[in-house]
């Protein structure tokens, strides 16, 4: 994979969209899961009074983000800003970390709350909720798609989502993330998977939108089981294909190999596609 970077030999992320915290402030909150716990989100509403629609940003891994890093990416991140110039109320949630359980429901929870909140956000339009999620967080919005009217969302669009979470390929007692698992799918994907996966993808109840490449193996994990699945049981699913690019292309980060021109067409397609299962539409920020 040739990487993308500057004569100093460093990685060249696509540029955000730069937006004065004048114009549209973080602000840090605190979210409490049913369960107690507590993690702190990061959003940035567009100017003016609303309603909105709301995008909410689920990272990947399985460990918990740091607020520092999230209120950095609702300052510079390529997708986030874009989203947020596009007229949208941006959220970058986390979840705790659950690396020595990755059947643990806490992180699902989590996200739940998350979702809670943004509904109740005044100037947000609770039925114009979207979520993009990214590998394991890709997995996470599709458990929160699969909630129906508890989390009632419009749509999600997951980063090449974490099929092996999703269908709990992990043995119990591995710590993830763990390369192996998708390495030597044929292992770890049974009977019991199957049954999993096939009963998730049955209570998905909003239309669902892949970004995928081919160079990372959890995709060819979710061309395997996940993505047949899903179009088995006649979900409403579109996908979409940026080959020769490495995991998390889809944030617009240098090192996986991604250029501008392909980052805005994706960007482009995922706003598209959103918009057509929003009940209030965006309208762009004027700088």
């Amino acid at each position: 994979m040739k990487r993308r970077q500057d004569i100093s030999g460093n990685d060249l992320d696509i540029p955000g969209i730069e937006i004065s915290e004048g114009l549209s402030p973080v602000q840090k909150v605190n979210v409490t899961a049913e369960d107690g716990n507590t993690i702190e989100i990061a959003t940035r509403t567009p100017p003016g009074e609303g309603l909105f629609p709301a995008v909410v940003f689920i990272p990947g891994g399985m460990t918990e983000h740091d607020i520092v890093w999230r209120i950095h990416a609702a300052k510079t991140g390529p997708l986030q800003t874009r989203f947020l110039a596009a007229g949208y109320v941006i959220v970058l949630s986390t979840f705790r970390t659950y690396a020595e359980n990755s059947r643990d429901p806490g992180p699902i929870q989590d996200n739940v709350a998350v979702v809670d909140y943004v509904k109740q956000m005044p100037e947000v339009d609770s039925k114009s909720i979207v979520v993009f999620g990214a590998s394991g967080g890709g997995r996470l919005a599709l458990e929160l798609a699969g909630l129906g009217e508890r989390t009632g969302l419009a749509a999600i669009a997951c980063g090449e989502p974490a099929t092996t979470l999703y269908a709990e390929m992990y043995p119990e007692g591995m710590r993830g993330p763990n390369m192996e698992v998708s390495r030597n799918h044929q292992k770890y994907f049974g009977d019991e998977n199957s049954i999993i996966l096939k009963e998730k993808v049955q209570r998905l109840s909003c239309p669902i939108l892949v970004v995928h490449s081919d160079v990372h193996q959890i995709s060819i994990v979710n061309s395997k089981y996940h993505i047949p699945e899903i179009r088995a049981q006649g979900k409403s699913l579109e996908t979409i294909l940026y080959p020769g690019f490495d995991h998390g292309f889809y944030w617009g980060r240098g090192r996986t190999g991604i250029t501008k021109d392909v980052f805005e067409r994706m960007v482009n397609h995922l706003r598209k596609y959103f918009s057509e299962y929003l009940r209030t539409r965006p309208t762009p920020i004027s700088f």
